[in-house]
């Protein structure tokens, strides 16, 4: 299995910074501005240092920053206001200009300088805008844990037992701050991780529109090489009874049957990629024609958009949400840069995308599932990748990509036995499972 490198860090400890530590403590709200607290950081100015002489700022360090700026406000005043993002947004451009400020923040709408009101999108975006809607104070999570528990919070969020108690809570946010200042044996975060698994799903159901973003700035243990264990910690303890074990043969159940339907169900568009099933293949490409082939079985409807403006999605369109084929990775940067620039026209969230690379897609050998600008974990087949980006999905009640709902919620039923939700596809679902498991294999 090959592994994903890591860029560098730039400084150290030992490293010594002259810029001044601001005391805060009695300073008004207007004066807790990113500046000073980066300057009061130790850490926090050796980030600004090291971009001063690379102008490249890590993921890890813009998290740090996100987190930095965020928390202490909000343990001291509470939410930050859509003007304080969009002040911190302009102050970290100014501190860190090659980060373009819409990374930091973007309102849904600004006004020019004739005072007209420009459109932005339909929802605010950012990391500072995350971290401030999802951060809440550590002293306040008992509290807020044990009044969700006397509401009636809807079925498909309440997926774990609601009876956390304050000594859980409390050992879940000593060993949250433990994984963002330690790494450690990784034998021992998967541990402590597996300890915490209950609170941490009970605190993540509480989030509306919960995406993969969030978690990884909660959590940037996740970005690990091997986070995807981690992941797969979190479904087996909501779902002990959805075993992986099978799902090799489970698929291969499932390809060898779908087959006997292709030559009916594909259209002139897809012959040609249907036409390779009947070439000589490694496991890895077969399964990997069939997942795009399979596309074809979940035409998207029409989605209307914040401008008014009706999209419907092409098969090709709905696979691309969920998939890339790279002929090899000498210019995957460029290639992957345009995907979220493409998901902000549509206002669309960021979906984990599984990356098959090979000369040809009947030559693929390596894989990879990546969000972002951000390798996450590169695997050692395509069907670990389908699995792990399901599991991803289904662990933290995150939404499939639009315009490949059917599909995801067909392999999450037919390889994890998962019902389908009452949507459009539900019935087509059920009913080509049903032929599938009494169908002969090609």
């Amino acid at each position: 299995m090959h592994t994903v490198v890591a860029l560098p860090n730039r400084y150290s400890a030992s490293q010594s910074c002259s810029l001044p530590k601001a005391a805060l403590g009695h300073l008004p709200r207007s004066q807790w501005t990113a500046q000073t607290l980066i300057n009061r950081s130790k850490k926090g100015r050796l980030i600004v240092e090291a971009f001063a002489s690379t102008n490249i700022l890590p993921r890890k360090d813009r998290v740090f920053i996100t987190h930095l700026i965020v928390d202490q406000f909000i343990d001291e005043f509470g939410k930050l206001t859509r003007e304080e993002l969009m002040l911190r947004a302009a102050e970290l451009k100014c501190i860190f200009p090659t980060i373009e400020k819409h990374i930091w923040y973007q309102p849904t709408f600004y006004r020019d300088e004739n005072g007209k009101k420009i459109k932005l999108g339909r929802i605010a975006r950012g990391c500072l805008h995350d971290r401030n809607h999802n951060y809440s104070h550590t002293s306040g999570l008992a509290t807020k844990f044990k009044t969700n528990e006397q509401s009636s919070p809807s079925p498909s969020r309440s997926f774990v037992d609601d009876a956390v108690t304050e000594k859980e809570v409390t050992i879940y946010q000593e060993t949250k701050r433990w994984f963002r200042c330690h790494r450690g044996q990784w034998v021992d975060i998967k541990e402590r991780w597996k300890a915490t698994s209950a609170v941490r799903l009970h605190e993540i159901s509480k989030l509306n529109g919960i995406t993969y973003q969030h978690l990884l700035d909660e959590y940037p243990v996740l970005t690990n090489n091997s986070g995807y264990q981690l992941v797969e910690q979190d479904f087996n303890f909501r779902y002990p009874d959805k075993s992986s074990d099978l799902l090799c043969r489970k698929f291969v159940h499932l390809r060898d049957r779908v087959k006997v339907l292709f030559d009916n169900e594909i259209p002139a568009q897809g012959k040609p990629l249907l036409s390779l099933l009947h070439r000589e293949l490694t496991e890895d490409s077969r399964n990997t024609i069939t997942a795009f082939l399979l596309f074809f079985f979940w035409p998207c409807t029409s989605i209307r958009l914040s401008n008014g403006t009706k999209w419907r999605p092409s098969v090709q369109d709905s696979r691309d949400s969920s998939f890339l084929h790279l002929k090899s990775l000498t210019n995957y940067e460029t290639t992957l840069s345009k995907l979220p620039h493409r998901n902000q026209l549509r206002e669309f969230p960021d979906c984990p995308i599984i990356i098959v690379v090979g000369s040809a897609i009947e030559h693929i050998d390596r894989f990879f599932v990546r969000y972002q600008n951000v390798v996450i974990y590169e695997t050692e087949s395509f069907l670990k990748a389908l699995e792990i980006a399901l599991k991803i999905y289904k662990a933290y009640d995150i939404s499939f990509p639009i315009g490949a709902a059917g599909f995801w919620n067909f392999l999450a039923h037919m390889l994890f036995d998962f019902e389908p939700p009452e949507d459009a596809n539900k019935a087509r679902i059920l009913t080509l499972a049903a032929t599938l498991r009494t169908q002969q294999p090609a």
